[in-house]
């Protein structure tokens, strides 16, 4: 059951980043391909709760991280613009997160936050007995 609902969360999660995507000319005019991003992925949960799977999203490459454990959960990458154009496979450089936990109880609490170059870009909070927050984020 849970594999399922990991699952539905990642064509969810799929869908919410697609669904943002906005075409843009594909030239890139003006960007620096070697623009540095130190990219972050945190994941927490409120005490007595586990974090079970974790999927990081870049653009149209889903990475997923199954058999974890704990209450927090991190993930970093330095890439530079060439990169995150090469993961993403579009102009728009989308990325998203999210993570698959269980609860305590209905009062649990999840949190999931994207961080690029140590500043906080997108937050997702989740609640009760099954915890699946996401978050995208969308490069300039």
């Amino acid at each position: 059951m849970k594999k399922l609902s990991l699952i539905i969360c990642l064509l969810a999660f799929s869908a919410v980043v697609f669904s943002g995507c906005k075409k843009k000319d594909g030239t890139g005019s003006g960007t620096d391909l070697n623009k540095p991003y130190k990219v972050k992925f945190v994941g927490t949960v409120s005490a007595g709760s586990k974090i079970s799977s974790a999927v990081v999203v870049w653009g149209v490459n889903n990475t997923a991280f199954s058999s974890l454990s704990g209450t927090s959960w991190t993930k970093e990458y330095d890439l530079i613009e060439k990169d995150l154009r090469a993961f993403t496979d579009n102009p728009t450089k989308n990325i998203g997160f999210g993570i698959q936990a269980d609860g305590k109880d209905a009062n649990a609490t999840a949190k999931v936050e994207i961080f690029v170059n140590g500043t906080s870009v997108k937050v997702a909070n989740g609640s009760g007995a099954t915890l699946s927050p996401d978050a995208t984020y969308i490069f300039d």
